[in-house]
Parts: C-alpha cells; sequence; structure tokens
C-alpha cells in the first residue's frame, strides 16, 4: 500500500493571500527510515530545581 500526497490551495481569512498546503497520508503500517518509535523505553528525567 502506498501513501498519498495531497496538495490543496486555500486562503487566509485575515489577509487573503491564498498559500498551498501539503499533506502526506502514510498507511499506519508504513516504515519511516530514522523513525524513533512512539514506545520508547528512554529514562525519565528528574524534576529540576524542584525544592
Amino acid at each position: 500500500m502506498k501513501g498519498h500526497l495531497y496538495v490543496t490551495q486555500k486562503d487566509h481569512r485575515k489577509d487573503g493571500i491564498s498559500y498551498k498546503e501539503c499533506r502526506i497520508v502514510l498507511p499506519e503500517e508504513s516504515e519511516i527510515p530514522d523513525e524513533t518509535p512512539f514506545e520508547t523505553n528512554a529514562p525519565e528525567t528528574a524534576d529540576v530545581g524542584s525544592k
């Protein structure tokens, strides 16, 4: 299954300037190189400066 690229033209409501918005939609099971998994076993940080 491949991802999808969506490009849409949008306008700012305040100043009327238009811009392009690009969105990439990937399947949940896709692997991204160098991606850090959400479920990490990183150590917790200590409270710094708390008394």
